[in-house]
């Protein structure tokens, strides 16, 4: 398992995860990209098996590009969530259960984030939204801090110190915090370490 975090903001979007891959009760990886780009300004984020979300992110690269390539135009997330919901339901006899994030922009002024279960229903996120092992732990410091006027900047202290909050209790959590931001001026990535 892990935790995954999407922060909506006054200027944009923030997604966060730990880096920790596990296999039962070993370690698998202490560097797992459970964040990935599909476009260059929408990401996806999962928690649940590392082999699914690489799976359902590479179907979702492809058919988004298609789709972009066919309408000679650029697809917002509402449109990748929507797709991706229906990846997810063709799927779901397939997948181990999911819990996924998608994040990027609505129009050229505003910025979503969605969550989606494991076989493709969604919920548009409003302000805030933990997954995964450790969720209900980050929810906490989330619920306690949130402001709905936040900023990416500070949106981004808020994802680290709930992750790291998180990763001090979940023993499915750990070893570095992985956090991208979306705005106007694109997507950019951090990444912090941080004591398992």
């Amino acid at each position: 398992m892990t935790t995954i975090i999407g922060i909506k903001a006054r200027d944009g979007v923030v997604l966060a995860s730990d880096k920790q891959a596990s296999m039962g009760n070993i370690v698998e990886d202490k560097r797992a990209q459970k964040i990935i780009p599909i476009t260059d300004y929408i990401l996806l984020a999962g928690s649940g098996t590392v082999a699914d979300l690489q799976h359902i992110a590479k179907i979702l690269k492809t058919e988004l590009k298609l789709r972009e390539l066919y309408s000679r135009r650029t697809m917002n997330v509402i449109e990748a969530a929507n797709l991706l919901s229906h990846l997810l339901y063709q799927n779901r006899f397939y997948l181990n259960p999911l819990g996924l994030l998608i994040a990027g922009p609505i129009n050229s002024k505003e910025f979503g984030i969605y969550s989606l279960d494991g076989i493709g229903a969604i919920s548009e996120i409003k302000d805030y939204f933990a997954e995964g092992s450790g969720g209900v732990i980050a929810l906490g410091t989330l619920e306690a801090e949130y402001n709905p006027d936040i900023t990416v900047r500070d949106a981004i202290k808020l994802a680290e110190k709930a992750l790291k909050s998180s990763i001090a209790r979940d023993v499915f959590s750990g070893y570095g915090i992985e956090i991208y931001t979306i705005t106007k001026k694109g997507v950019e990535k951090l990444f912090l370490e941080a004591q398992k």
